[in-house]
This record gives C-alpha cells, sequence and structure tokens, in this order.
C-alpha cells in the first residue's frame, strides 16, 4: 500500500514538472505580428538574398586577396632568404657560423662588461676571434663590437 502511494505521488510530481516546464511563458498570439501578405514576405526574401549575395561576394574577394597575399609573401620570403645568403657569402659565413658567432659574442661581451675575466684571457681567448671575424661586420654586431674594443682598449691594465 505504501508502495503504490509513493508511486502515485511520484507519477503525480512527474507530470506536474512536465507539464509545468513544457508550458509556454508567453501564450499571447497576436495576428498582426505574423501577418504578411506574399508581396511582402518576397520582398524580405529578395533582401535576404541579395544580403547573402552580397557576403559571398565579399567572401570570395577576401578569398583571393588571401592567395594573392600568400603569394606575395612567398615572394618576399624567397627574396629575403636569397638576401641572406648573399650577406652571408660576402662575409664568408653560413646559418651555424652565425648561430655560433653570436653565442661567442654573447659571452664575450658578457665577460667585458662584467670583467669577469682577465684581460688576457679575453683578449687571447674570445676578442682576437671576433676580432678576426667577418660576421662582426653584420649590423646587429657592429654598434656592440665598438662598444667592446672602446672598453677592451679603456680596460685597466694589469
Amino acid at each position: 500500500m505504501i508502495q503504490l502511494k509513493s508511486l502515485l505521488i511520484c507519477i503525480a510530481f512527474f507530470f506536474l514538472f512536465v507539464f509545468k516546464s513544457n508550458a509556454q511563458n508567453d501564450t499571447t498570439y497576436y495576428p498582426a505580428d505574423y501577418d504578411i501578405s506574399v508581396e511582402e514576405w518576397q520582398k524580405q526574401m529578395d533582401e535576404f538574398m541579395n544580403r547573402k549575395q552580397n557576403e559571398a561576394d565579399k567572401y570570395y574577394k577576401m578569398q583571393k586577396e588571401k592567395e594573392y597575399l600568400s603569394k606575395d609573401k612567398k615572394g618576399i620570403d624567397s627574396a629575403y632568404s636569397q638576401l641572406q645568403f648573399e650577406i652571408y657569402s660576402l662575409i664568408d659565413a653560413n646559418k651555424n657560423d652565425v648561430d655560433e658567432f653570436n653565442d661567442r659574442f654573447t659571452t664575450t661581451e658578457n665577460k667585458i662588461i662584467n670583467e669577469s675575466a682577465s684581460l688576457k684571457d679575453i683578449k687571447e681567448y674570445w676578442f682576437d676571434w671576433i676580432k678576426k671575424s667577418k660576421i662582426r661586420m653584420l649590423k646587429q654586431y657592429r654598434t656592440r663590437y665598438a662598444i667592446m674594443k672602446e672598453k677592451v682598449d679603456n680596460w685597466k691594465r694589469e
């Protein structure tokens, strides 16, 4: 008996919540909002189709521009790599040589600025190697090399 009562209560709650949750809050229907003539409907459809076509045209123009820009970028990248190759050939180096030089240059620069080694060691093992390399003529090293050279020339004599 208790099970039957609990079953009936569960069923009652189920139907109460299901029907309540599916009920519309606003059931008022305004016929004036939905009554449009065939001509008005066709006018709206034509307007939407025109907007759709305009957006599609914009999309295709952007796609063409993207393709053009990607081709242009490839050309610029190719010219950049060609110029980089020519610059490296002028200094008798390649990308790996420049990377190695950069590591050694930065280390030497830090040693000179911080005066963390003796002048003799810096000159003998680091600075003379940089001085002999043509890589130091690259734009990113010119001013830094001039500062290092000045610091080494004005170093307190040991």
